[in-house]
This record gives structure tokens, C-alpha cells and sequence, in this order.
């Protein structure tokens, strides 16, 4: 225990002592998992009793922490397949709408759902894409999901800059907020506790 001690930082050590030592942890291990030159978790072992970890408990650990670094490693590629066929399936069901005769409301309003139907995004049935149209510089709610009737009112135009909608088209860049807070300019008053992702569309320099 005392040479893992000795290996931390202050700041560590301070925080160490609380949880482990202070339970009074008399034998320990610490193993990291790998895979390659990554270091994707630790098993952590241990006792109030001493010596109860001995050297070949020790690269027992070690070996099956190969094993669980090469699982966990295969397990997020299975995922990032997963993904990536869901996105690309997302993204396939776009370009066919854009290829439809439709108006463009109805092109928007199948393209949400189509964006908060994928699995792993974990969305609420909840969102909103805002055209720029008639006027400059102004957001106009053109399809909604999930949106309470105050806040389609309140929505209805978005002025560059103000809002988190508003900030994302005025600065190119996606706005992120996990409650409400003072940014949340329109409606933050009347607002139910939520979180969002503001995501400016983007063409040729512009915000569309």
C-alpha cells in the first residue's frame, strides 16, 4: 500500500487515503486493462487482511486484464459498426426526400424525425429546425416534434445571436446546454427543465 501511495500526487494521495486507506485496505492491486498503448480502465482488489494478494494473484490479474482489454476493444468496434450503420442509414433516408417531389416543410418535418429516431443519439421525441428565409438574419421554426404550443409561439422567429438556435447560426458552431440557464433568452421562465444541441446548417459560408 505504501508504495502506491508514494507513486500518486498530493492532491491524489489526499484522496486516496480517504477512500482506500481509510477503509482500512491492508493488501491491494491495482491492474490496469490495455489494449495496444491504451489504457481503457483498471481492476482494483482489495483486503483488510495482509499478504492476501500474492505476486501470482498478481499476474493472474494481469493475464486476464489482456483478455478484458481485447473484450472491451472488440465489444466498441461491434458498437462503432452498430453506429455507423444506423447514421449512414439516417443519412441514406435523407438524400432519398431530397430527391421527392415534396415542400420543403414536409422535407424538414421527415428529416427530424428522421435525426431523433436514431437509437444511440437517446433523444426524447423533442426538436426543431429553423430555416432562414424571408427575413435576414432571423430564424424561422419551419418543423417541430415534441414542441408545447408556448414555445412553438415563442419560437416561431429566432433572431441571429440570441437563444442558443440564435447563437449557433451568429457563430457557425454547435451550442450545447444539459438545463436551462441564463442563455436560454425566449422562454426560460416558462421552460420545463430540459437540455439540447443547437446545430447550425451550413452552406458556402453561410447560415442557412
Amino acid at each position: 500500500v505504501e508504495k502506491v501511495v508514494q507513486g500518486l500526487s498530493p492532491e491524489e494521495r489526499s484522496r486516496f487515503k480517504e477512500v482506500c486507506i481509510g477503509a482500512g485496505h491492508a493488501s491491494m492491486a491495482i491492474t490496469p486493462i490495455r489494449h495496444g498503448d491504451e489504457v481503457l480502465g483498471v481492476i482494483h482488489l482489495a483486503d483488510e487482511r495482509e499478504g492476501l494478494l500474492p505476486r501470482g494473484a498478481v499476474n493472474f490479474l494481469e493475464s486476464a486484464a489482456l483478455l478484458i482489454g481485447e473484450a472491451i476493444h472488440r465489444f466498441g468496434m461491434e458498437q462503432e459498426i452498430q453506429y455507423s450503420y444506423e447514421t449512414q442509414s439516417v443519412i441514406n433516408s435523407m438524400l432519398r426526400l431530397s430527391l421527392e417531389n415534396a415542400a420543403l416543410e414536409e422535407v424538414c418535418q421527415h428529416t427530424l424525425k428522421l435525426v431523433t429516431s436514431v437509437p444511440w443519439l437517446g433523444f426524447l421525441p423533442s426538436g426543431a429546425i429553423f430555416l432562414v428565409q424571408d427575413k435576414p438574419g432571423v430564424l424561422e421554426l419551419k418543423a417541430q416534434i415534441g414542441l408545447s404550443p408556448m414555445e412553438q409561439e415563442t419560437c416561431a422567429g429566432v433572431p441571429f445571436g440570441r437563444c442558443l438556435c440564435g447563437r449557433a447560426a451568429a457563430t457557425f458552431e454547435v451550442q450545447f446546454a444539459d438545463h436551462v440557464d441564463e442563455r436560454h433568452e425566449t422562454c426560460r421562465e416558462q421552460a420545463t427543465p430540459h437540455g439540447h444541441y443547437c446545430v447550425p446548417i451550413l452552406s458556402a459560408g453561410k447560415a442557412l
